[in-house]
């Protein structure tokens, strides 16, 4: 069972990726993700694009890996229940999956 303390540090990790490229590409103008799980992740005020939001989950399915856990977000079951609106519904998904 993983712990939900380490689920937000690495889905915070995943959220600091990509400001990192939003600073990359837009320095002064970037606007930044919170450091916190209510950031909207897909449907209606969106606060991230299609390639942010692979680079979210291609985050935590690594970072899961590192940790010892095999998560594939993309696969049928994920994709078909679209669990991930906010980040607090990510973390729950994860946390469910991997229980």
């Amino acid at each position: 069972m993983i712990s939900d303390t380490l689920v937000t540090e690495i889905i915070l990790q995943a959220f600091d990726e990509v400001n990192q490229g939003r600073t990359r590409v837009r320095r002064p103008e970037a606007t930044l993700l919170p450091e916190s799980l209510d950031v909207t992740l897909s449907g209606d005020g969106a606060e991230v694009d299609s390639q942010e939001f692979i680079t979210i989950m291609t985050v935590i399915e690594e970072c899961l890996e590192a940790e010892g856990y095999d998560l594939d977000l993309t696969d049928d079951a994920a994709t078909a229940a679209v669990p991930w609106e906010t980040g607090e519904t990510l973390l729950a998904y994860i946390c469910e999956r991997l229980a």
